[in-house]
């Protein structure tokens, strides 16, 4: 059975789900599940979770991501990007000043200083045409009812966000971001501080922690194959790297495989300082993964326990051939 993550480069017109839909129909996969959506109008990496990778999803839906843009100037709509319906249009090369209330051109430095107002941490209103769950229920589904609603501000962070080239009315553009940064909604407070509004027309991810869309295959290329083999795949531990590891002695390895948590005698070697709250990825002497734990105690308190005392507890066990 194959287990790891799958990366796929996203063609325009497919929904995430759709995407993980057509892999699992065509490789008769059981279970998948992507790692961040894309919008369907997005191309890109897009990360699917194959059998006992999905177990780690929790781990990974916190990485920064990067993109490539364009917003396309003078436009407003209620989707926030090029599909969505017309709500305003104004001169895209021009905006009004506040002081003498009067039109002026909207110059290439006036839209890389509105590029460095956003870089750094803010706070941001997600899109009603969004996945977003408020008092229960799909933003995007009150959305598609005619229904707009106040939206609770989220924290995020634009790492770096830089202006590739400028040919009014469109700016192609990328970005580093933080974990839930809505690209639409960025391109919209641009398109307000300009006071000429912004859509997003065009929209591809390059990265998603420290997978690549240069690694990534294309759909319809992934498709053409017989098969996916295991080597196309990532596996669980490298997926993992971040993770600091600690190795268990091949005494211990069937009661680990069951769930039983990591007392201090079944350690054999680990890489780092232990810390209460640290979460590690469990291996095997020879390096095959076990599990994601969660250390209990602090390195000081280390040397009194004694030797059956906890050290982890599991937070996913892994099947025993989860990287065969």
């Amino acid at each position: 059975m194959l287990n790891g993550i799958l990366l796929v480069d996203k063609p325009k017109g497919l929904t995430s789900y759709k995407v993980v839909e057509k892999i699992s129909r065509k490789f008769r996969i059981k279970k998948a599940g992507h790692l961040g959506t894309l919008d369907p109008m997005a191309t890109g990496l897009l990360p699917i979770c194959i059998n006992e990778a999905l177990k780690i999803v929790q781990f990974l839906m916190d990485k920064d991501k990067e993109y490539e843009g364009t917003l396309l100037l003078g436009k407003v709509t209620d989707t926030g990007d090029i599909t969505g319906k017309v709500i305003k249009v104004s001169d895209s090369t021009s905006r009004k000043t506040r002081r003498e209330n009067k039109k002026v051109k909207v110059s290439k430095a006036q839209i890389k200083a509105a590029l460095e107002k956003f870089t750094g941490t803010y706070l941001q209103t997600p899109p009603m045409h969004s996945a977003i769950k408020q008092n229960g229920k799909k933003l995007y589904k009150l959305a598609h009812k005619g229904k707009e609603v106040e939206r609770k501000k989220r924290e995020i962070t634009i790492y770096s966000l830089e202006m590739r080239s400028c040919s009014l009315p469109k700016v192609k553009f990328t970005v580093a971001c933080s974990k839930g940064t809505y690209i639409r909604s960025l391109v919209n407070d641009i398109g307000n501080e300009l006071g000429c509004g912004a859509v997003l027309t065009d929209l591809r991810r390059t990265k998603v922690g420290n997978f690549s869309v240069k690694d990534a295959k294309p759909l319809e290329k992934l498709l053409a194959k017989g098969n996916i083999e295991q080597k196309n795949l990532i596996d669980i531990k490298t997926a993992l790297e971040e993770l600091p590891e600690v190795k268990i002695k091949s005494s211990f390895l069937k009661n680990a495989f069951c769930g039983t948590p990591i007392y201090k005698e079944a350690i054999s070697d680990r890489n780092f300082k232990l810390s209460k709250g640290v979460i590690a990825k469990i291996l095997s002497e020879d390096g095959q993964v076990v599990s994601v734990a969660r250390c209990i105690r602090e390195e000081k308190a280390l040397e009194k326990l004694a030797k059956n005392g906890i050290v982890f507890n599991h937070i996913r066990v892994f099947n025993r051939n989860a990287e065969n």
